[in-house]
């Protein structure tokens, strides 16, 4: 299995077009059906997080120029954060901070100035590899405050493991122990992520979310009552990329596979192996096969991408 670039769409179809599963309309193509056991969420036209019901198809869009990207397929996951939108439930343990619905804002207190959690019972697993994200912007009139997120320390890791990111430019300005990125989450919002893996299993373990007045270095300092950021839609879970939004109440909250089946029986291949090419919403494709079987193939959540534009039988 590899990724290759991929030109004009449908350039190569040896099998002909009635061979071309394509999702780039929005819709479902005829023979193709999506089950999922559990709700989950993705970008609207308008740029928003929007909820999809169980079994439902989620057409994700470009959060920041709302252009459809296409059927949206995912793995399993688990947010294991509770409230992950509301900073001013008790889950969240605060220090030098005043919390509501998607806004932290710094008390006049010196320190720290930080919300935290502990990871659930388990907490971390050596060697597997955990993601620590959030969506968040500047506030207008507030004093420069960088993002600071800490996935932790040891036992877990070898040592403080945090990203600190400017919001004005989505750019990571330091990192300890772990990779980090941002991206375009539209409003001027940006997704930012943090993922390390854990070289002990530890319970107890705490994430911390900080105001940070350093583009450098985790510093105290004293506030002034009115500075913060916007910060919503928290998330901590296994893997090395950051997933779509899972919103979670008074505990953890899963998102189940995305589970598409193809009938190609539909399209007059038969039973057997045989070679597909997926093609993406950035105009990449991944070579494969599937097993046809009783006329029908699913095709797994693990791909190269998570866009899916077509499936073509080669």
């Amino acid at each position: 299995m590899h990724a290759i670039g991929f030109g004009p769409r449908f350039a190569v179809n040896r099998g002909g077009a009635h061979t071309v599963f394509d999702f780039s309309g929005g819709v479902l193509p005829p023979g193709a059906a999506l089950a999922r056991a559990s709700v989950a969420t993705c970008y609207d036209a308008s740029g928003a997080i929007v909820s999809v019901a169980a079994d439902g198809a989620r057409f994700d869009h470009d959060p920041v120029t709302g252009a459809l990207r296409g059927l949206l397929i995912e793995p399993a996951a688990t947010n294991t954060l509770a409230r992950s939108t509301d900073w001013s439930d008790g889950y969240w343990l605060k220090t030098g901070l005043s919390a509501s619905a998607g806004v932290l804002i710094e008390t006049v207190a010196s320190g720290g100035h930080a919300v935290r959690q502990t990871i659930g019972d388990t907490g971390f697993t050596a060697g597997q590899a955990v993601s620590l994200s959030a969506i968040a912007s500047e506030r207008g009139g507030s004093a420069k405050r960088y993002l600071l997120l800490v996935i932790g320390a040891a036992p877990s890791f070898s040592a403080s493991t945090f990203a600190i990111f400017d919001l004005a430019h989505g750019v990571v300005t330091a990192s300890g122990n772990c990779t980090a990125a941002a991206y375009p989450a539209g409003g001027g919002a940006w997704l930012c992520v943090a993922s390390a893996t854990p070289v002990a299993s530890a319970a107890g373990q705490q994430i911390a979310l900080r105001l940070n007045a350093s583009a450098t270095a985790i510093v105290g300092y004293g506030g002034d009552g009115t500075s913060g950021l916007n910060v919503s839609h928290i998330q901590i879970e296994a893997g090395a990329v950051a997933t779509s939004r899972i919103v979670t109440g008074a505990g953890a909250g899963s998102r189940a596979a995305d589970v598409l089946t193809l009938d190609w029986r539909s399209r007059g291949v038969g039973d057997g192996t045989i070679a597909v090419r997926y093609g993406f919403d950035d105009g990449s494709s991944q070579d494969a096969t599937l097993v046809v079987v009783g006329g029908t193939a699913s095709v797994p959540a693990t791909l190269a991408r998570r866009w899916l534009t077509h499936v073509q039988k080669l």
